[in-house]
């Protein structure tokens, strides 16, 4: 089991494609189990900013990956900035 922290929006794209590759599923098999389109597919995996949170949970459980929150001290911040905290 691995950990892939996701800190910004910019992040999340290249995650879900990441995950969806690591599966070993291609776009179109993802496309028909979530119900969308394979070009809608390939935007969320561009730019997900479209994605909702019912949407993102189905995805997560294609790919079998939970969504998982964890609080972290202020020396694990990484680059997270105070505006991209308030962008999510």
């Amino acid at each position: 089991m691995n950990d892939f922290p996701v800190r910004s929006l910019q992040q999340l794209p290249i995650m879900l494609k990441s995950l969806r590759r690591t599966a070993g599923m291609t776009q179109a098999s993802v496309a028909l189990r979530m119900g969308i389109t394979v070009q809608a597919l390939a935007r969320l995996e561009r730019k997900a900013e479209g994605l909702s949170a019912p949407g993102l949970i189905k995805l997560l459980g294609i790919y079998q990956t939970d969504l998982v929150l964890r609080t972290y001290g202020d020396d694990e911040r990484g680059d997270l900035t105070a505006d991209q905290a308030l962008d999510w």
